[in-house]
């Protein structure tokens, strides 16, 4: 498998913690849309994309763990429409493709990311919505 295709298990509330399979390229559109028991979902990588509103409106969702291997994350793919703080690290070297929407109600969380790749981070327009911004992890082996 290396799509989890659009609509897959949107509303599902089945499972509180998934793994995506690192075959996985890309997570489709409302791929996993309002599963309202949902709290970890597991990145693996070699992931590229994850799709609009894929995991929109998991309001349980307290970790979000992008691997360095994505490069575009499109709109309101973690968006909620209440503010919520969650953990967010981005493991990407070069800041993935993200639109002002894709971590809507979540932009108050600090969002952690390389050191290295603090200042580009800290540059880029969309990335830059997050209230914080902080280049605290190393080396990603």
């Amino acid at each position: 498998m290396t799509e989890i295709a659009s609509e897959a298990f949107s509303g599902y509330e089945g499972t509180d913690y998934i793994i995506i399979p690192k075959t996985v390229r890309a997570i489709g559109d409302h791929a996993f849309y309002n599963n309202s028991n949902l709290s970890h979902v597991e990145f693996n990588e070699g992931l590229k994309t994850i799709g609009r509103g894929a995991f929109e409106n998991n309001y349980n969702l307290e970790i979000i763990q992008i691997p360095g291997s994505v490069t575009a994350i499109e709109e309101k793919a973690f968006s909620t429409d209440q503010e919520i703080q969650v953990e967010i690290t981005c493991l990407a070297a070069t800041p993935p493709t993200i639109k002002p929407t894709s971590f809507g109600g979540r932009t108050n969380s600090t969002l952690h990311v390389l050191k290295t790749a603090f200042d580009t981070y800290q540059r880029n327009s969309t990335w830059r919505l997050f209230s914080e911004i902080s280049g605290d992890l190393g080396y990603i082996i």
